[in-house]
């Protein structure tokens, strides 16, 4: 019989068992992987069953959103314009019957949405155009687009809420307008049916003479950029609008409109990587439900030298591939002329092809839609790369609840323009207006102080002056043509004559040499009779570079937008009823640097404390929610201050009120640390009274319960005093114990001591252990002590078993303890029983008192148990 090899049998159970364990895995795995890879893909089935249904010509419709003209679905006033418009039909229902198209843009000059808008006229188009398209064959509802970025591309105005547009959000450096701006366009968006926004912008404007995005971005720095731009992500989607980043891959450097030719972006791949492409993987890890292309061409990317549009490298590779993008992809309207340097029937199938999913605007629908779908016929589009973008639409609705109710309730419309959205803008507006230069204070300007007010009509500077009047001053205004003529110059000399101050309301004037004109020679005589001109303020009312064109100027000012919102914002500083704070989003080349700005009262070291507490977090409810809470109002409120901020005085008020708010917040850190010290001593059985530890857990209990309750530092301090009490009057038994157990080792067996002073430490002993049971407090533990000690101090030895007759404890015999039976181990104290005499009883001994001695004791011990070892019989 072969000998049982145990070390043997054990490995071979180990390798079994993993080999079972392996194979247990590998069958729950392999028919997930396979539903996976043969099924479905993990894709929605519902979804997949309504595309088995559909026909190639519903799929290829999906691919479009188009513009229609009209008011109506079927408004008899624009069918002539449709046909020759080339829509592809004479108004909406035709076309959404015949093309079966997957959404709709509405525009102002379509005349979808008036100026002003018509609210229910435009919340009846929507729902009308989901009723038609809800009612064809498959019940596919419709994306309903607009360009809503606020500022200078906004389709609903009045009596929408407007804002003042990206470039001052960047001014205003601040995350939490940026937010509230998206969150009320896309309520209102959502009021009138419209449930797709083009927007945000996300290029990164580094290019001063760029003509086509400009104050539309947030500014030059990527990392504002981005965090701007993830801000008006979630603002939209948590009012349900799909978002739509653009216009990838960044048309931030650019001095060509894309519009009407194609520009060329020369930076390198480093750069794109930290500049442009930045913002969008904020924005794609933001969950952006739609990336919208750019008609440009970056030859770092694909040197196709085609457009990013139909750039299958730019798209597929960099953009779903590299980036990681799931989402839609949206072409920009492929009516540009960026996009037309193809024949027209090869420009949607090439941008398909390149990878966009949806198909914007073509300039020609039926010539379009008929391209496409002779390319899936013939091969060219591969079927299965149709189903890919057709899916990801149709899952898009589906997840944002079109499929279930496309319609919106008229009565949504009644919250849009409301006092409270207002308030909104107005304060984006006031924190953005940029004080750039202000030489000898020249604003605010002072009370009653006669003005003029000039420049394009453009500016409005008529709707300026007459803010400025309303608010005490004599203002006068006269406004030119876009590039003032010699003889509008003239006139507005003229009538600067009188004036104290003139301001001059500037549109693009870096690039506009009449504008200039009219600067420099208001600044050079400004209709004074001495010939030495008069102050001049200019406020930059589009793009802040401006000051490129006449730096010499007294005061300058950038309010990156031209609409009332704005506007009424300049006319509050001026006043000086607001501080202007806004920073510069850009450089103004070898001029001011990004970030510049001045204020009529320093407001940074209040901005540096807002900054601060808006870094506090309450993520683990470490402090209380009332004092948390009354910090977020003193920021909200601090913040609301900042324009208005003229004095030191309030300066000095509005610093010293958040101060204390973040000084008043009540950290329940201690209190918490303090009850987890207390719950661990409560739970040492035996070692304090039971008395004293349920006194412990009543107040731990008692904490707990305050915990959510504590409003402020005193409250918590007086929970924790409590606390700290009964922790204090722990009665600890672990010194009576001691002294117990030391009593009991006293034996007198052989006589040592007199009867009467031993049965006196037995009774002694016996009231010890009961005190155990019933003590309570610190003070009779000690009392029991005292008596057990007293006891032991009081034995006598008797001289008939011969000793001395001298107590055991300090007396001539030197106070020392009686031994116990056994051996004494070297380093005093520990005893080993003689009982201990097997092997493994020694092994055990001796390895707990060398883990028991210090560094110094170690070999001592050692030594100590290979003797003892030795002198062991059974060993």
């Amino acid at each position: 019989m072969p000998k049982f090899n145990e070390k043997g049998a054990v490995l071979l159970l180990k390798k079994t068992a993993a080999l079972i364990l392996f194979l247990l895995v590998l069958a729950l795995l392999i028919p997930l992987a396979g539903y996976d890879a043969k099924s479905s893909g993990g894709k929605d089935q519902d979804i997949l069953a309504l595309m088995d249904q559909m026909t190639l010509e519903e799929k290829v419709g999906q691919l479009f959103i188009v513009h229609v003209y009209g008011k109506s679905a079927e408004d008899p006033n624009y069918e002539q314009t449709n046909l020759e418009m080339k829509r592809g039909g004479k108004n909406f229902k035709e076309i959404i019957e015949k093309y079966h198209v997957g959404g709709i843009i509405y525009f102002n000059w379509t005349d979808n949405i008036g100026t002003p808008a018509d609210l229910e006229q435009v919340n009846a188009l929507s729902n009308d155009l989901q009723k038609i398209a809800m009612g064809q064959k498959h019940g596919i509802p419709l994306f309903i687009a607009t360009d809503q970025e606020g500022g200078i591309v906004q389709r609903l105005k009045e009596p929408g809420t407007v804002f003042p547009g990206n470039m001052a959000l960047g001014a205003a450096r601040s995350s939490d307008l940026a937010y509230q701006s998206a969150a009320v366009l896309g309520k209102e968006l959502m009021s009138l049916g419209i449930n797709m926004n083009f927007a945000p912008v996300l290029d990164v404007n580094v290019n001063y003479l760029n003509p086509v995005i400009g104050v539309r971005s947030f500014g030059e720095d990527p990392d504002l950029v981005a965090k701007l731009g993830v801000s008006q992500v979630r603002g939209y989607q948590d009012q349900g609008i799909l978002t739509t980043a653009k216009h990838f891959p960044g048309h931030g450097d650019t001095d060509v409109d894309s519009h009407y030719g194609l520009p060329i972006i020369h930076h390198d791949p480093e750069t794109l990587k930290k500049v442009d492409l930045k913002p969008f993987q904020a924005a794609i890890e933001a969950g952006t439900d739609a990336i919208m292309t750019a008609h440009i061409v970056v030859p770092a990317l694909d040197g196709s030298g085609l457009p990013a549009t139909l750039s299958r490298p730019i798209l597929t590779g960099l953009l779903r591939e590299e980036m990681g993008f799931e989402g839609l992809i949206i072409t920009d309207s492929l009516g540009m002329s960026g996009a037309n340097v193809l024949p027209p029937e090869e420009v949607p199938v090439q941008a398909f092809l390149a990878g966009n999913d949806i198909l914007l605007n073509p300039p020609d629908v039926e010539l379009a839609y008929q391209a496409v779908l002779k390319a899936v016929k013939e091969g060219r589009i591969a079927e299965e790369r149709l189903n890919e973008s057709v899916y990801r639409i149709l899952k898009v609705k589906k997840d944002k609840g079109l499929f279930e109710n496309p319609y919106v309730e008229k009565g949504a419309i009644h919250e849009t323009g409301s006092e409270k959205k207002l308030n909104t803008a107005k304060k984006a507006a006031e924190q953005s207006i940029t004080l750039v230069k202000n030489e000898n204070r020249l604003l605010p300007l002072k009370p009653s102080t006669k003005v003029f007010v000039t420049g394009p009509s453009s500016g409005n500077p008529e709707y300026l002056a007459a803010l400025l009047r309303e608010k005490g001053y004599d203002a006068e205004a006269y406004a030119t043509a876009a590039s003032p003529t010699a003889e509008q110059i003239d006139k507005a000399l003229e009538l600067s004559a009188p004036a104290g101050a003139i301001i001059v309301t500037t549109y693009n004037a870096d690039t506009n040499e009449a504008q200039k004109r009219l600067v420099a020679a208001l600044k050079e005589s400004g209709g004074s009779v001495d010939g030495k001109g008069k102050p001049v303020a200019v406020a930059a009312v589009r793009n802040p570079y401006d000051l490129l064109a006449f730096p010499e100027v007294d005061a300058y000012l950038a309010t990156y937008g031209n609409l009332n919102v704005s506007l009424d914002a300049l006319a509050r500083v001026l006043a000086g009823e607001v501080n202007p704070i806004g920073k510069l989003p850009v450089t103004i080349p070898n001029l001011f640097e990004y970030g510049h700005f001045l204020s009529y009262v320093d407001v940074r070291g209040l901005q540096q404390l807002i900054a601060k507490a808006k870094s506090i977090a309450n993520d683990d409810g470490r402090y209380t929610v009332p004092s948390f809470q009354a910090l977020q109002t003193a920021i909200g409120k601090a913040e609301e201050a900042l324009p208005f901020i003229t004095t030191e005085e309030k300066l000095k008020e509005e610093t010293a009120k958040l101060q204390k708010a973040i000084d008043d917040l009540a950290d329940l850190t201690p209190l918490e640390r303090l009850i987890e010290k207390a719950k661990s001593e409560s739970v040492r059985n035996g070692t304090y009274t039971k008395a004293s530890v349920e006194a412990l857990k009543k107040e731990i209990a008692a904490a707990e319960k305050a915990l959510p309750e504590l409003a402020s530092k005193e409250e918590i301090t007086r929970e924790m005093e409590k606390l700290q009490a009964a922790l204090d009057g722990l009665a600890d038994l672990t010194p009576l114990k001691q002294l117990i157990e030391k009593a009991k080792s006293i034996n007198n067996a052989d006589g040592k001591y007199t009867r009467s002073s031993f049965d006196a430490l037995q009774k002694a002993i016996a009231a010890a252990e009961k005190a155990l049971e019933t003590a309570a407090t610190n003070a009779e533990i000690s009392r029991e002590i005292a008596k057990l000690q007293a006891a032991l101090d009081g034995l006598v030895e008797s001289s008939a078993g011969g000793g001395n007759g001298k107590t055991p404890s300090g007396q001539p015999d030197g106070g020392k303890t009686p031994k116990t039976d056994g051996d004494e181990a070297p380093g005093g104290g520990e005893q080993l029983p003689k009982t201990a005499t097997n092997l493994y009883g020694l092994l055990a001994a001796g390895i707990l008192l060398i883990l028991a001695a210090g560094e110094n004791g170690i070999a001592e011990k050692k030594g100590w148990l290979i003797r003892r070892l030795f002198e062991t019989e059974r060993y």
